[in-house]
């Protein structure tokens, strides 16, 4: 799968990338997230349902996806919006 390869390629980058920040406990540059940060939440949505156990590797990352999904105004949305069976 060709997306799995991009995960297996990419997570470590992102991983790192946290780390350098504040040791990856905010988001990718501080302590509100921006654009970067929900684009991580949505491509890593389905994997995280389908594929939950090869994101163990990743805590900072796997932290930050559960920090953007609890945000308060990112939750408020989560909550309402139409979800698609594709």
């Amino acid at each position: 799968m060709r997306f799995m390869d991009s995960c297996h390629r990419i997570m470590p980058f992102l991983e790192r990338t946290l780390n350098m920040y504040c040791c990856g406990n905010h988001f990718f540059m501080g302590e509100h997230p921006i654009m970067c940060d929900m684009m991580l939440y949505c491509f890593l949505e389905s994997p995280m349902m389908e594929f939950h156990s090869m994101f163990q590797s990743y805590p900072k990352v796997m932290a930050l996806w559960k920090r953007v999904g609890t945000h308060p105004k990112i939750a408020s949305y989560l909550k309402t919006r139409i979800n698609n069976n594709w």
